[in-house]
C-alpha cells in the first residue's frame, strides 16, 4: 500500500483502520511528517492544516524546517521545535515603546575635576600661564614662593600672564602631604586670597614641620599646629570648618578615605605623575616643562617672561 503524504488523505486512513479492526495487527503508529518539524501542544487550526498541505504541494514557499515568522510571533503559546519545549512570545511593543524601556549603562572611570584644579593669580584669560609645582617642606620651594609672591607676581599685576600653584607632593618627608592637605582644606573653606596668604606663613615656618621635629607627631596633632601657626586672622568658626575639611572624614564607608579634601590632593598628584614632574620646584609656561632656577632674581624672571608677555 502507498502512503500519500497528505495530512487529510492520512488521518482517513487511520480512520479506516480503526473502524475495521484488524485483528492481531497493531496499527503503525502516526509519522511526523518531514516537511514540518513543529508541532504544537494543541491542534492548530483548519487554516494551518490547509497551509501546510499546500506547502507540501509546492503551492507554498516557506523554510522546509520551521514554521513561517508570522506564526511564530502571533501565536503565544507553547511549541515543540526539534523535540525542545520552546514559548513563542507575542511582540506587542512598537519600536518607541521599545526603546524607552531599553537602559543605557555607562561605565564610567576614576573621578575626575569639574574645573582647573591650580591656585591661580594674574589675569585668568591671560595668553601666558607660568605654573609652578612646589612643595611646602622643599627649603628651593620657599626660595621660589618667596621671590614669586613678593616680586614677580606683583611686577606683571595686571599684565597678560597668569600664574599658577600645583601641590608638589615629595613623599619622603613625613609631614609633606599633611601640609598640602591642609593648604587646601583653607582655600575650600577660606578662598584662594587666604590660601596665598597661608601658604606664604606656612613656607616661612617650614623648619617647624621637619622631619625632626614631626616624625613622632600623629597627623592630628600637626594639621591642628599648622593651622595655629598659618592660618592667621581668622575666627573660631571658620577654624573649625578648616579643621574639618582637614581632619578624617568619619561620614564615609570607605575605611581609607582620608579627608575630605583627599580627592582634590589626588588631582594634583596624578596630573603631577602624568606631565612627569619629579623635582621640586618644577616649572611649566603653557604646559611646557622649562628650565628655571629656584635662585633667580626678578630681572632673570623678566628677561624669561618678557617675550611670551604681550
Amino acid at each position: 500500500m502507498v502512503f500519500c503524504f497528505c495530512l487529510s488523505r492520512e488521518e482517513k486512513f487511520y480512520r479506516t483502520l480503526k473502524e475495521n479492526e484488524i485483528p492481531n495487527r497493531k496499527a503503525p503508529k502516526p509519522k511526523t511528517p518531514n516537511f514540518f518539524s513543529l508541532t504544537a501542544l494543541k491542534p492548530p487550526s483548519t487554516a494551518t492544516w490547509g497551509t501546510a498541505s499546500r506547502r507540501m504541494r509546492g503551492l507554498v514557499r516557506t523554510s522546509a524546517a520551521q514554521p513561517s515568522s508570522s506564526f511564530l510571533r502571533s501565536s503565544g503559546k507553547q511549541v515543540i521545535v526539534d523535540g525542545r519545549r520552546r514559548r513563542t512570545r507575542r511582540r506587542h511593543l512598537s519600536t518607541s515603546a521599545r526603546r524607552k524601556t531599553k537602559e543605557v549603562v555607562i561605565s564610567m572611570g576614576p573621578p575626575l575635576p569639574s574645573k582647573s584644579i591650580a591656585h591661580s593669580r594674574g589675569t585668568q584669560n591671560a595668553d601666558a600661564t607660568l605654573s609652578f609645582w612646589i612643595d611646602y617642606a622643599c627649603p628651593f620651594s620657599a626660595k621660589m614662593f618667596k621671590r614669586m609672591h613678593e616680586e614677580v607676581m606683583p611686577h606683571y599685576e595686571g599684565k597678560n600672564v597668569r600664574f599658577e600653584f600645583y601641590h608638589q607632593i615629595q613623599p619622603w618627608h613625613v609631614s609633606s602631604a599633611i601640609m598640602h592637605e591642609t593648604a587646601i582644606a583653607v582655600a575650600e573653606v577660606c578662598g584662594e586670597d587666604v590660601f596665598w596668604q597661608f601658604s606664604k606663613e606656612l613656607f616661612e615656618k617650614r623648619e617647624s614641620f621637619t622631619d625632626i621635629y614631626t616624625f613622632d607627631v600623629t597627623r592630628h596633632d600637626m594639621t591642628e599646629d599648622i593651622l595655629k601657626q598659618c592660618l592667621l586672622g581668622q575666627d573660631e568658626e571658620t577654624f573649625e570648618k578648616v579643621r574639618k575639611y582637614a581632619r578624617l572624614n568619619k561620614d564615609t564607608k570607605d575605611k581609607n578615605g582620608g579627608t575630605l579634601v583627599t580627592q582634590k590632593l589626588k588631582f594634583h598628584v596624578k596630573l603631577g605623575r602624568q606631565l612627569g614632574i619629579h623635582i621640586s620646584p618644577t616649572c611649566c609656561l603653557n604646559g611646557l616643562i622649562c628650565d628655571t632656577s629656584s635662585g633667580w632674581t626678578l630681572e632673570e624672571w623678566t628677561a624669561f617672561l618678557d617675550p611670551h608677555v604681550s
